[in-house]
Parts: C-alpha cells; sequence; structure tokens
C-alpha cells in the first residue's frame, strides 16, 4: 500500500511540473508576439517568393531567415533583419493582392541577392544599409525612394542599364556611400540634392540618352572624399568639380573608362587623383599644391609635359603612357620620399646620382669661403679642400621633444578656466595664455606633464578667443562664456520681477512670499484640525488622502497576532506655527479603551512649510519642499505576545487603476507604484486631471533610537469600481520598544503651461489654479494653507515640456514619470 502512495505521488508530481514548464513555455511565447501588420508583411514575402519559413509566430524561431527580437525603438518584439540568401523554393499560397506596403519599423538590414523590393521597401524608414544583388527584376528606380534617417550603406549591382531619377536617395542624412555598379543611361548630379554625410559615391556612366549633367558642390556633398566614375565605351558625360577650395574633407577622385576624355575641371583642393585606364591626351588645368598622388597609367596617347609642378607629388603611375621626361625633382629622391612607377622602356638620365650624400652620418659639404672645419663634442668637419670642401661628421644624438595629444577641456567656474590644449604640448617650453589677446591669464601652474591651470578675471558673456602661445607657436581656440547670473536672468526673466540673480545663477528672492524663481506667490492660511492625522490634498476639487488604518503584531509567518484600530479611538490635539512652518502633535487617547491588555502609545506629527527644509532622519538628510507635509509615527510601550514579534503600521489610499499623462500628444501610462532593488515600496503615484500626488517612503525607521532597516510592502488592493481602487500600504519594524517611521507628500501640477496639449489655446484661457493642502478627518474639512499659482496655458515644443518636467521631479526628491523617447530622428 505505501509503495502504491509512493508511485502516486511520483507521478502526481511529474505532472505538476510538466503543466508548470507547459505554462511557462506559453507564457514566454506570449510575451514574443509579433504586431498583426508586422506578421502580415512577414507572410506576403514568405509566398511571393516561396520562402520555407512557417507563415505564422513561430517563423521567429533560431536558425530560420527572419530575426526578431526586443531591441527595438519601442522595445517591443518585432523584425529587426531578413535574410534571403539561396534556398529552395517552396510553394506557400498566393500572396494579400491588397497589400500595398510594409510595415516593419525595425528592420535595421536587409541582406537580399535576388529579389525586388525597391517599391516595397521605400516605406521601410529605419534600414541602415541596403545591399541588392544582379536582381533581373528591378526594371526602375523609383524617384521617391529617398528620405531614409538611418541609411549608411547602399549598393545596387545589376546587368541592365537603368535612369538614375534625380531625387533617388536624396535627403538620407546619415548615408555614409553609395555604390551603384550598373551602366547608367541617365542621371543628373546637382546643386539641389543634399548629402550631408556621403564621403563615397561609386557608379558607371553609359549616358548615351537623356541628361546625364554631373556638377559635383560642397553644397550637396559637403563630406566627399572618394569620387568614383566609371566610363564605358560610348559615354558622352560632362563632369564639373565645384568643391569649396578651402576644404579638407574631399581626399580622392578617380575616373575610370577606356574611351573617356573626362578630366575634373577645375581639379579642387584634393590629396590623389586617379585617371588611370582612359584616353586622357594632357592637362587642361592646372594641378593644386595639395595634390600628393597621382595616377595616369594606361593613357597610352598621355605626352604629358610633366613639369616642375609635379614635383610636389609622393605617388606617381605613368605606366602605359607616352610621358619620355621628367624632373630632375623625381630622380633625385627616387625610393627615398617618392613612390614612382615609370613605363617598362622608360630610359633614366646617364650619370644622375641622387642628391642625398650622407653615409652613416657623414656628407660632403661643397662651396666656397666655408671655412677650414671644426672638432665639437657632437660632430666634427675635416677640410679636404679648405674652404671648398668639407667632410661633415654627427653623431645621432638628438632626443626628439615629446608630442602628447591630449582632449579639450574647459571648465568654467566664475572666475577659473581649467584647460587642456589639443595640440603636442611641450612641457618644457613656458607659455602665454591671453583672451581675446587682451586679458592675461595669471597664475599659469601646470597640475600634470600634459595639462595646466590658470586664473583670469572675471570674463563678459559672450564669444571670446583663447590663445596659448610660445616662443615658437600658438594655438587658439574659440569659446563662449555666460555667467551664472547671465544664464539666471535669460531663463527667469530677472527673476519675474520680484527678486535679483546672485553670481551663483540662483533667485534671491524680494521676500519669502515667493517660491519658483520668485514667479508665485504664496497665500498661507492655518487651520489645525483636531480629529485625526489624516494627510488630504485638495487640488481645485481634486482630493488624495492618506490615511492610518491601524497596528498590527506579526508572527514569523506574518500572521496577524493582534490588531490596534485607530479609529476605535479619539485623538488629543496640540498646534503650533511660526513665519512658514505649522506643526500639529496627535496623540492617541486610549484610557478609554475596553480591552483586556493595554494598548500602546501612539503619537504622530504633522508638519507643513511654505519653504523647502533639510530635515535629519535616521542619519539621513532628507529634502522636504516647499508646499510639502512630512508625516511622522511614533509607537511605544507595545505589549509583544512573543519575543519573535515585529510590528507593522497600516495606512489605505486611494488609487487609479489604469492612469497616464499627455506627452507628444500620445497618452503615456504612469505606475503607481515603484520599487528598489530589495522589493520595497519607495514611491507611491496618483495622477489626477493633470495633477501628481506623490508619496515618498525610505527604507529606514528609528528602532529605540537607533536607524534601522524598515520596508515598505503593499498589503493588497480591492477595487470599487472599474476606475478606482482602496490600496492598503504597510511599514514594517522589527520589535522595539519605540518605533519611529517618517514619510512625506507632495503634489505636483504636471502641466504647469499646457505645454504637452495639442490644441491651439489662447491667453483668453488662462487658468488659475488654487492648491489647498489641509488636514482632515470625517466630515471636517480646515483649510491649511493655500497656494496660488497662475498656470499659463500655452503651446510648447515637447523637448521643453519634458526638461522642466524632469527637473521639477528631481527637486521633489521622485524619479521622473515621463517615459524616454528617442527624439533623434525628429530633433
Amino acid at each position: 500500500m505505501n509503495s502504491k502512495s509512493n508511485w502516486y505521488l511520483v507521478i502526481m508530481t511529474l505532472l505538476l511540473c510538466c503543466h508548470y514548464h507547459i505554462s511557462l513555455s506559453n507564457a514566454q511565447q506570449q510575451q514574443q508576439i509579433l504586431p498583426d501588420d508586422e506578421l502580415q508583411s512577414a507572410i506576403f514575402l514568405i509566398q511571393q517568393y516561396g520562402i520555407p519559413v512557417p507563415k505564422n509566430q513561430s517563423l521567429c524561431e533560431p536558425n530560420t531567415r527572419f530575426v526578431c527580437n526586443n531591441d527595438t525603438f519601442d522595445g517591443r518584439y518585432r523584425i529587426v533583419e531578413i535574410n534571403f540568401n539561396i534556398y529552395t523554393r517552396t510553394d506557400g499560397g498566393s500572396p494579400s493582392s491588397t497589400l500595398t506596403s510594409l510595415t516593419l519599423p525595425a528592420l535595421k538590414r536587409v541582406v537580399n541577392r535576388s529579389i525586388n523590393l525597391l517599391e516595397l521597401f521605400k516605406s521601410v524608414k529605419s534600414l541602415n544599409s541596403i545591399y541588392f544583388g544582379n536582381d533581373a527584376s528591378i526594371s526602375y528606380l523609383p524617384s521617391d525612394f529617398n528620405n531614409f534617417p538611418h541609411l549608411t550603406s547602399f549598393q545596387l549591382t545589376l546587368n541592365q542599364p537603368l535612369i538614375v531619377p534625380l531625387t533617388f536617395l536624396n535627403n538620407s542624412i546619415n548615408l555614409q556611400s553609395i555604390d551603384i555598379q550598373f551602366p547608367i543611361q541617365s542621371i543628373t548630379i546637382d546643386d539641389s540634392l543634399y548629402f550631408p554625410s556621403l564621403t563615397s559615391y561609386t557608379f558607371q556612366s553609359n549616358c548615351t540618352y537623356g541628361s546625364h549633367h554631373i556638377n559635383v558642390t560642397s553644397k550637396s556633398f559637403p563630406r566627399i572624399d572618394k569620387f568614383v566614375i566609371n566610363t564605358l565605351h560610348g559615354s558622352n558625360t560632362t563632369v564639373y568639380f565645384n568643391l569649396d577650395p578651402s576644404g579638407t574633407v574631399k581626399k580622392k577622385i578617380s575616373i575610370t573608362g577606356r574611351q573617356s576624355t573626362i578630366l575634373p575641371s577645375p581639379i579642387s583642393r584634393d590629396a590623389s587623383l586617379g585617371i588611370g585606364d582612359n584616353s586622357i591626351q594632357n592637362f587642361t588645368t592646372n594641378l593644386p599644391d595639395t595634390l600628393r598622388s597621382l595616377v595616369i597609367e594606361n593613357n597610352a596617347n598621355f605626352k604629358g609635359p610633366i613639369t616642375e609642378s609635379f614635383c610636389v607629388l609622393t605617388f606617381l603611375d605613368i605606366r602605359g603612357t607616352a610621358v619620355s621626361s621628367l624632373p630632375a625633382c623625381f630622380w633625385c629622391y627616387q625610393g627615398l620620399f617618392l613612390n614612382i612607377y615609370l613605363p617598362a622602356d622608360f630610359v633614366k638620365p646617364v650619370g644622375f646620382t641622387s642628391c642625398p650624400i650622407t653615409n652613416k652620418n657623414i656628407a660632403t659639404i661643397t662651396g666656397t669661403n666655408i671655412g677650414y672645419g671644426s672638432i665639437q663634442s657632437q660632430y666634427y668637419i675635416n677640410s679636404i679642400i679648405p674652404n671648398q670642401k668639407l667632410i661633415f661628421n654627427y653623431t645621432d644624438v638628438v632626443t626628439p621633444v615629446p608630442s602628447i595629444p591630449t582632449l579639450i577641456t574647459i571648465n568654467f567656474n566664475p572666475h577659473t578656466v581649467q584647460m587642456m590644449i589639443v595640440k603636442g604640448y611641450n612641457p618644457y617650453f613656458n607659455h602665454t595664455v591671453t583672451i581675446n589677446n587682451i586679458t592675461a591669464c595669471t597664475n599659469i601652474t601646470n597640475i600634470a606633464s600634459n595639462q595646466f591651470q590658470c586664473t583670469t578675471p572675471l570674463l563678459s558673456s559672450g564669444d571670446h578667443q583663447l590663445i596659448v602661445s610660445n616662443s615658437y607657436v600658438e594655438s587658439q581656440v574659440p569659446f563662449t562664456f555666460y555667467s551664472l547670473a547671465y544664464l539666471c536672468q535669460q531663463s527667469t526673466n530677472n527673476c519675474h520681477g520680484n527678486g535679483k540673480c546672485n553670481i551663483d545663477g540662483i533667485c534671491i528672492c524680494n521676500s519669502n512670499s515667493f517660491y519658483n524663481n520668485c514667479s508665485k506667490h504664496i497665500n498661507t492660511t492655518i487651520t489645525p484640525n483636531t480629529t485625526d492625522p489624516t494627510l488630504a490634498f485638495d487640488i481645485d476639487g481634486l482630493d488624495f488622502l492618506f490615511e492610518i488604518v491601524s497596528i498590527q503584531e506579526l508572527d514569523l509567518d506574518d500572521i496577524i497576532i493582534k490588531e490596534l484600530f485607530i479609529s476605535n479611538y479619539t485623538w488629543n490635539v496640540n498646534a503650533s506655527t511660526n513665519n512658514h512652518t505649522t506643526i500639529i502633535n496627535y496623540q492617541l487617547n486610549t484610557s478609554s479603551s475596553s480591552s483586556t491588555y493595554q494598548p500602546a502609545q501612539v503619537l504622530s506629527t504633522i508638519s507643513f512649510s511654505t519653504l523647502a527644509r533639510t530635515v535629519e532622519f535616521g542619519g539621513q538628510q532628507l529634502l522636504i519642499n516647499a508646499n510639502s507635509i512630512k508625516l511622522e509615527v511614533n509607537i511605544s510601550k507595545w505589549q509583544y505576545s512573543s519575543n519573535l514579534s515585529t510590528l507593522r503600521v497600516v495606512f489605505k489610499t486611494l488609487i487609479n487603476n489604469n492612469q497616464s499623462i499627455q506627452y507628444d500628444c500620445i497618452d503615456k501610462d504612469i505606475s503607481t507604484f515603484s520599487y528598489d532593488s530589495l522589493s520595497s515600496l519607495q514611491y507611491l503615484r496618483v495622477v489626477k486631471d493633470g495633477i501628481q500626488f506623490n508619496g515618498r517612503f525610505i527604507d529606514v525607521a528609528m528602532s529605540d533610537g537607533r536607524p534601522t532597516y524598515s520596508p515598505t510592502q503593499l498589503i493588497s488592493s480591492t477595487p470599487i469600481n472599474d476606475e478606482q481602487s482602496i490600496v492598503k500600504i504597510g511599514i514594517l519594524f522589527p520589535q522595539c520598544q519605540e518605533c519611529i517611521l517618517d514619510p512625506d507628500f507632495s503634489a505636483l501640477i504636471i502641466n504647469p503651461d499646457d505645454s504637452g496639449k495639442c490644441d491651439s489655446v489662447s491667453l483668453s484661457d488662462i487658468k488659475w489654479k488654487i492648491i489647498m493642502i489641509v488636514v482632515c478627518v470625517s466630515f471636517v474639512v480646515v483649510s491649511s494653507i493655500v497656494v496660488i499659482v497662475i498656470a499659463l496655458k500655452k503651446r510648447a515644443q515637447s523637448k521643453k515640456f519634458k526638461e522642466n518636467l524632469q527637473k521639477r521631479f528631481y527637486q521633489y526628491g521622485f524619479n521622473p514619470i515621463v517615459p524616454t523617447t528617442d527624439h533623434s530622428k525628429t530633433s
């Protein structure tokens, strides 16, 4: 009998494990589901091209041709890569005839060697690389295939000739490389195009049809450094290079074609020019003095001449040309500083020797009246023919001056400039530092081998020129300096006329009746409540309550042993007020208790101030901002049932089942609770009509005068309707004779300027919001303080709204609730 029971238990355990595994797998699969429009787009590709992939959510499984993950712009599970390499076609059914475009917003790369998808992929603006190879179905290039904000490289290889529309790929602001490997029938390049990041442009010219005007300008191609045209037989192409001569980006121009006579005119300030394999006969324009490399090989009719102006070159290739002579500079330094490739039958001049005549640190000096020689510690000079021919022998003991590359760092305090210069900083020289060639930078101190610091008088706000020089070189660094006081004046409109900006950029108000950079006036009315210490905020009829419910004694299993319900007792109240702060002390009156045990002593203190405060609690300095409420609860003389018991103080409040704010005209969900790394409740947020009520719970309490860990937990959440729930929150203590907790609460107008709204608002819509922070209970509502805030409704940019909102959250000590959004695509 026992054996059967044991087998029964084993079988049940295995069944439960299998059920758990299946449930877990299903849950994981449910979390990894493609949006339906992306799934339908993928199914279209599968059916259209007979790809052997499942036509369902499993198409993203490993070793398939679709790669999916959550590393996307919105964190959702999406298709990020498609691979259509060699495969055996299968019949997947007929594709949808109603689908006109593909929805693949997170697609990053397509590697496709056989499929024409230009028309469908022109709406996939998230691509960062495109490669199509030998696709005979591409019969034209769409003129609206452009404006790809993330595309960095484009390559198209075909066999058939095509026309390139003027707007093809235009305004793809991050595109760096275009490689078109097919015969172009017609192409127009003018200054209406804009490729601000393009560095390499390569294409084949077979321009025998239509327009083929090519004008490369700095306006359209500000960063181009490689422009390659491969001309085919019969091509009729005119190329103009109108690039900024002062630019240093452009490095190489290469034009090839067996029948081509193309020569860039004018040749811009490039470092490399390649015109090999052409039919060029001579140069019709002068070479720039910046040119260092010239390739003219395989131009059989090119005779030159190669003149002294070519001596600036360090690389020359004239193989396969009719050039018959070169200047002496090419022979003098051949093999030392110059790489030169000559025709096979080229004859070097007879008797020509290289100009450098040193041999193991020995050189021959010739001239007239050059002396009789000398002997020094590092060299000596012997005369062969006095005053005409000397032998110079030197010892190579020169130590080069170190060059230390450093980063630019210029930090401005009100009177100090710290800098690291982006040059070879030579610590052996004395430097002079000036600003605008007028103000001397004094007290120069080397604080590191590659860094120094100096002090300047207070600078005026605006543009300046920092000049660092020594006996040999000078370096200039432009910078703009704004004093903190100037920035404060500009950002606060001189403290809104109610104060003055100090040198640290902080508004000092004329009186304590102003706050928020002296822009808002505080009207204070304090009337203490005489019932119990329930916290309440009232803002334009919107209320938020946070009240203490009970004190519980728990055993080791968190089971309630006994509970003190606060509502069964009354409170004795004592209030005091100074100019800015109101403190109300509550003591629970338990003298009339009918319990068999003596209830504990419970004290509660509520404090409120119109000014920001710093309060020390549990060894921490807590910032309590103006118009916030701090609650303190003190429990002592609790009669524990066991030495292992602990205490829990229970509060309750009303929350929203779902809450959001509007940001960029889109509703963004806001979480009610935030937890720390130890799963202790840290923040409570309740949002109502543009007002956020905040509660902060620190994980420290005082136990018998000593700080102790005190986690906060969500006990229960009970829905009262579809929109709201009542939650109970518990703050835990270890066993103590005197226990003190200390949360704080505040209210915040999320959008004081209505800058997140989408509709236009006029000045007639200006609204006054009255924030009333009260201490109340039951049916008694007594005003504690009134803060009047102007909420100017105006339309503002979402970026400014986000920055201001995050700043206010950090001022109040709360994590920002604005969801992180990538504006790089729109800003």
